[in-house]
């Protein structure tokens, strides 16, 4: 997840620095919400309602920046968090509730004459006004409605019967085959995500030798912060999860831990050429 870094103009932040910061979020708790064009991370709050970062709703507005977003907005309705970036910790400007609704407000997309910017606007505006903001008043959160997919066991079952040649009446082998799948299963972790050691034992190998391979193929990056994380084309297969912790000399660093969904399982298979998931009792082992 890339974030704007926040840079003020020169002779800011000289003296006092009196904004608002609070201490760095969680990946549990910040929320995304993407319709397939914006995305945007919102983080509940008790008393402000909730917190959005500025650099996805600056560019959702078509601003150029998310400074420029928030110089318009009061400074009780707007503050900055420690995140952990691809680039390192940075500073990061959020809005509050009532700043996000301001923005919105102000942003009229008629008095825009870039006539691309200005639709993307329009379309930004619809789907928060339409879609968003109704979700999260019904039921506190916002759900887009993703096309249905095979997820769990079910993809598993479905891994296993090609790898071992049963096409013929798949249906019939899938139920026959859900025992294994839920064996499986119960090897996620709690966010439907398999430890990459995990995915190693299915796979006959150990985790670094996993970790190598998929180096070597080029699915994950080799060298720099962003180590054995995968390229941006293959991410939809992994899910990557920035944490933070203290160094000796009590700086702050940031690092990554990834993470295979079940859908990575079979492609991970199929790039490497393996020809089947070993059995769940081997797994367990």
């Amino acid at each position: 997840m890339h974030h704007d870094k926040e840079e003020a103009p020169a002779g800011q932040g000289e003296g006092k620095d009196t904004r608002k910061v609070k201490p760095m979020s969680t990946s549990q708790d910040i929320n995304t919400f993407a319709n397939g064009e914006f995305r945007l991370s919102v983080e509940p709050h008790p008393v402000d309602g909730f917190h959005i970062q500025a650099p996805g709703l600056a560019r959702a507005l078509g601003m150029r920046d998310a400074y420029r977003l928030l110089e318009t907005i009061p400074e009780d309705e707007k503050g900055y968090t420690l995140s952990c970036t691809p680039g390192g910790n940075q500073d990061v400007g959020y809005l509050t509730e009532a700043g996000f609704y301001r923005a919105l407000g102000q942003r009229q997309a008629s008095r825009i004459k870039d006539e691309i910017v200005r639709r993307q606007v329009e379309r930004f505006q619809s789907w928060v006004y339409r879609d968003v903001l109704p979700s999260i008043r019904m039921t506190g959160g916002y759900a887009a409605t993703p096309t249905p997919a095979p997820t769990g066991k079910e993809l598993f079952a479905l891994a296993l019967v090609e790898a071992q040649g049963m096409l013929e009446s798949k249906d019939e082998e899938i139920a026959v085959l859900e025992p294994k799948a839920d064996a499986y299963e119960a090897f996620m972790n709690a966010d439907g995500t398999y430890s990459v050691g995990r995915v190693a034992k299915m796979l006959g190998r150990s985790q670094n030798k996993l970790f190598a391979e998929l180096r070597n193929a080029g699915v994950l990056i080799a060298k720099g912060h962003m180590h054995n994380t995968p390229y941006q084309r293959y991410m939809h297969h992994f899910k990557v999860t920035p944490y933070s912790y203290e160094r000796k000399d009590d700086t702050i660093g940031c690092s990554y831990t990834t993470t295979v969904q079940p859908s990575g399982v079979e492609f991970i298979r199929r790039k490497l050429g393996v020809p089947h998931l070993q059995h769940e009792l081997e797994v367990a082992s």
